[in-house]
């Protein structure tokens, strides 16, 4: 055979052996409520490829780590069990916790991170590390730190470290967000930042790896909303329609700017109140100095 084709064969050979082994140990996530040791062990050698799997007991809160290899001289598949990460198994009793505390009407519970103050036990790392100098105006307005930061934030909640325990953190919340009843189905973070302005995310069960930045729901220092997209939406009448007021001019120039931006200019002659009224009519919002 022609050595170069020998060479090619050999490579795409080798590729597709680091694709079988990334593939099976991605790692899985199964439940098995009420199990017993055996039981449990059962359901990570029968649903497990090869690889990591956590096995969750809800209602026990308990959740188990196995290892599932071909075993060569058996000539069959193993389970062993090995240790549960530690942030993930706090991750695990949280949402657990979480069970009895208040709920929005969307099922989601709520979380409070401030970017002056420790992020608390529901995160195993600080997700606003390396944000502190940023302000609400700032992920308003640029969807690559929206990404940044919601993607810190989902790590810093699920856990895990290294290329499976992140991922299985991932899946673990996500099954726990479905399970239903009251468990929450998702999470709010409001952030407060140095100026005192806010930016709000979610986390749902779809996708546990993202934190999602919620539009409209932004607020300035004062408490205004803050321009983004959510303006050309139905929703805009009801965020921001109304009288506003603003501490400073700074405050009201950085608010114009980002309305500027959004295609929303302010009218009328500008005082010394500092204050705008905006109001939404046949689908057009419009503002003007009071």
């Amino acid at each position: 055979m022609n050595i170069w084709k020998t060479a090619s064969y050999s490579m795409l050979f080798g590729v597709l052996l680091v694709s079988a082994a990334g593939a099976a140990n991605a790692g899985q996530v199964h439940r098995c409520d009420n199990c017993t040791y055996a039981q449990k062990m059962n359901k990570a050698l029968t649903t497990t490829p090869l690889g990591s799997a956590y096995v969750a007991d809800i209602p026990n809160a308990e959740l188990t780590m196995w290892e599932v290899r071909h075993d060569g001289e058996l000539r069959m598949k193993t389970a062993d069990q090995t240790a549960v990460d530690p942030a993930a198994y706090n991750m695990f009793l949280n949402v657990l916790s979480d069970a009895s505390a208040p709920k929005a009407e969307n099922g989601r519970a709520t979380l409070i991170l401030d970017v002056s103050a420790p992020p608390g036990s529901r995160f195993a790392s600080n997700p606003l590390s390396g944000f502190e100098g940023y302000t609400a105006y700032d992920f308003s307005r640029s969807g690559t730190l929206r990404s940044q930061l919601g993607t810190s934030i989902a790590n810093s909640i699920v856990g895990g470290s290294g290329n499976i325990g992140s991922p299985l953190g991932s899946l673990l919340l996500s099954l726990l967000l479905n399970y239903g009843g009251p468990i929450p189905s998702g999470y709010t973070i409001v952030i407060t930042w140095g100026d005192g302005s806010k930016t709000t995310f979610v986390i749902e069960a779809d996708d546990t790896s993202q934190a999602k930045y919620v539009a409209g729901a932004s607020t300035t220092p004062e408490g205004v909303p803050i321009p983004d997209s959510a303006i050309n939406t139905d929703a805009a009448g009801g965020i921001f329609t109304g009288e506003w007021n603003f501490s400073n001019v700074q405050s009201l120039e950085d608010w114009i700017n980002a309305m500027a931006m959004n295609g929303v200019p302010i009218t009328g002659q500008r005082t010394s109140q500092n204050k705008v009224a905006c109001v939404r009519v046949d689908g057009v919002l419009s503002c003007e100095f009071l």
